[in-house]
């Protein structure tokens, strides 16, 4: 029966209740460790019913894990101790899961000392070991977000590093180009004075002296080739791009490669079928794979069994062979060799002009350079691996040219046949013009000539029939030739048209397709049959014109008035006897200033300047003389690549050394209209 508890009276806990109903688990077990009770919190968290754990060993409440470390730890502590505190062990459900634990034991002993039971608390550490869980993986995490941020900074600091190195051989690269370009326009007004002076020379000497001036403007020659040189490690030099085949250029010199390179020397052509399109100057390309092969086969001389390989391979955008630094698909032109290899001292200066590895008198230091300077002005690169004793592969990384090939295709020979007509040839290239003017009138033609679309329209005004114009489509006064086929189309007295082109594809889709297009470069043959089928091959019908005399004809300027600017007092003097033998009328100056003064009290119709002039500068001169004479026909006497821009009419390029015929060619080009 229950005790009543009178008011007022403190009640005494029922330990009873107390064991039954602790928010923990509670256990008493016998000296052997056998269950004599467990308390209801503990068997609800285990899955069991009442009393059923009674007479169970502890142990069997554990999993594997935990019933070893019971034997080995915790049962001969307790024995040891007396006591083991905040044991976490993992206690088996009935379901046969796991609930983390925290477990304490105490021995109770009796008077006389024997152990009469043992006291278990159970702790539920669930949330504890989710925690626990939790932070473990948190800081795993953090431990590998650190360890990636920190691999990214090595990353980070060694790219910077390597940037930092391919800046410094940039600005060093950058500055030697600098040198060398200076070098080369010093060197290419040398050649100018001794070339002018030549070319004066040569009017003034008996023929016996001709193959002499020959042979020294020859040696002008060369030393103008030097200085292209010079000017291409700086990428400062002229170039004249086109869309080229990089296998048939490569395989076109094959017999070049096999002449130059030793018979000691074991070479293999590894290319790449089909067409790799590559827009460069086709000369310097070929001298950069020549540098190349040349640079290979030193590099193992006195070796007996050297292999020289050629490798051309055509690689798609983020191929991983390409350098990283490259976007898009690239053209490979790999040479490697079997020689001694480079150390890294050598490898980091082998691109720097004049550094050569070679005995005195065997090597200028250039051809590596030339071919890294050629690299950058064609848009791409030149890497280099190479290790002592184990030999050397450069490789030169092109752009894939998504254009068309430039030129044409070779007409079938025919029989060569002439007529008796009357041709209008315009052109405006003195040279092309006087070669095809030869031509057409040994093949029996009256032959009419117009350098630029303002003369080719003053025959059609006049009364000169003709009966067949040979166009250029791309004449110096920037007029192409497009305007000037459809208005021949309609005035030229049903004449027939020939168009010619260096460069048809760029006026592909603007071309009437009813008139005869002969690609340059053409030979005799081609040129005469491309007329007989533009006039017909039986001919016009006899016209009731007469052929024009000579007296008939318009007459066409010859002397201009000539401002020449420059600095170098030798080069000045020999160009104005030069401008003078011409037959223009000329005016000098050695400074911008100085040429200002002229512009203001004389009617100049083309004005000859150099670019590094002290003061003012060529293209500020050329500039203010623009601005005030709109019509002042304006040519850059230089050794540069790229010309200034000019309001209107873009400058004629005049590259130094020039001889007199450069000149005059310059001069016609820079023409005004009249």
């Amino acid at each position: 029966m229950s005790e009543t508890v009178e008011p007022g009276q403190d009640a005494e806990p029922d330990p009873a209740a107390f064991f039954d109903d602790a928010p923990c688990g509670f256990l008493i077990v016998g000296p052997d460790w056998s269950i004599r009770r467990a308390n209801a919190q503990l068997e609800q968290w285990i899955g069991t019913s009442r009393g059923e754990l009674a007479g169970r060993h502890l142990r069997d409440l554990l999993d594997v894990a935990g019933r070893v470390f019971f034997d080995t730890h915790f049962a001969p502590l307790v024995r040891l101790q007396g006591a083991f505190h905040e044991v976490a062990l993992n206690l088996k459900r009935a379901d046969g899961s796991r609930m983390p634990a925290l477990v304490n034991a105490a021995e109770r002993t009796g008077a006389d000392g024997a152990i009469e039971a043992m006291l278990v608390t159970v702790f539920n550490a669930s949330d504890r070991r989710r925690y626990e869980t939790e932070l473990l993986d948190a800081r795993n995490a953090l431990r590998e977000l650190n360890e990636d941020l920190e691999d990214r900074v090595r990353k980070a600091v060694k790219a910077r590093l390597e940037a930092e190195d391919t800046l410094r051989q940039a600005q060093k690269m950058e500055a030697i180009g600098n040198l060398s370009g200076g070098i080369a326009h010093d060197f290419n007004n040398i050649l100018q004075i001794v070339s002018s002076n030549l070319g004066l020379l040569s009017k003034r000497v008996p023929k016996e002296g001709a193959d002499f001036l020959a042979n020294a403007q020859a040696g002008v020659g060369r030393g103008a080739q030097l200085a292209q040189q010079l000017l291409a490690i700086g990428r400062r030099g002229p170039v004249e791009t086109k869309v080229v085949d990089a296998v048939a250029v490569i395989e076109g010199m094959h017999d070049l490669l096999e002449r130059t390179l030793r018979s000691s020397t074991r070479t293999s052509f590894d290319i790449a079928p089909g067409v790799l399109p590559v827009e460069v100057d086709v000369s310097q390309f070929e001298n950069a794979v020549l540098n190349l092969c040349i640079n290979a086969r030193d590099a193992m001389e006195g070796l007996a069994n050297g292999e020289l390989s050629l490798v051309v391979r055509d690689w798609p955008a983020g191929a991983t062979a390409l350098p990283k630094d490259l976007h898009g698909p690239h053209v490979e032109i790999r040479v490697v060799d079997t020689g001694a290899g480079m150390d890294a001292a050598t490898l980091a200066k082998v691109f720097e002009p004049f550094f050569t590895t070679k005995s005195s008198g065997k090597g200028t230091g250039l051809g590596l350079a030339m071919v890294y300077g050629f690299a950058r002005q064609s848009s791409g690169q030149v890497t280099i691996q190479s290790a002592v004793g184990e030999g050397t592969a450069i490789s030169v990384w092109l752009p894939r040219s998504p254009k068309p090939l430039d030129g044409g295709t070779v007409p079938e020979p025919v029989p060569i046949r002439g007529g008796d007509e009357t041709v209008l040839l315009v052109e405006d290239d003195d040279e092309v013009r006087e070669a095809t003017r030869s031509i057409l009138a040994d093949l029996g033609y009256t032959v009419l000539l117009a350098q630029n679309g303002a003369e080719a329209r003053r025959y059609l005004r006049g009364s000169a029939t003709v009966d067949l114009t040979i166009l250029d489509l791309i004449l110096r006064d920037s007029e192409d030739g497009i305007a000037l086929m459809q208005e021949f189309k309609s005035k030229a007295n049903d004449g027939g048209l020939l168009l010619t082109s260096g460069q048809a594809d760029a006026f592909e889709d603007r071309l009437d397709p009813s008139f005869e297009l002969l690609r340059k470069p053409y030979d005799v043959t081609a040129l005469a049959a491309a007329i007989r089928r533009a006039i017909g091959t039986d001919g016009r019908a006899a016209s009731q014109q007469a052929t024009p005399r000579a007296a008939d004809l318009p007459v066409l300027p010859t002397g201009m008035r000539v401002l020449i600017v420059e600095d170098e007092i030798l080069i000045l003097m020999a160009a104005v006897d030069q401008l003078r033998d011409l037959g223009h009328t000329v005016f000098d100056a050695n400074s911008g200033e100085a040429a200002m003064e002229v512009l203001r009290t004389a009617d100049i119709d083309v004005m000859i300047t150099d670019l590094g002039l002290p003061g003012l500068d060529g293209g500020a001169l050329a500039r203010a003389a623009r601005q005030s004479k709109p019509s002042i026909g304006v040519v850059f006497a230089t050794g540069a690549h790229d010309l200034p821009d000019l309001p209107g009419a873009a400058g004629v390029r005049l590259s130094k050394p020039y001889r007199e015929e450069d000149l005059a060619k310059a001069l016609e080009a820079a023409r005004p209209e009249p």
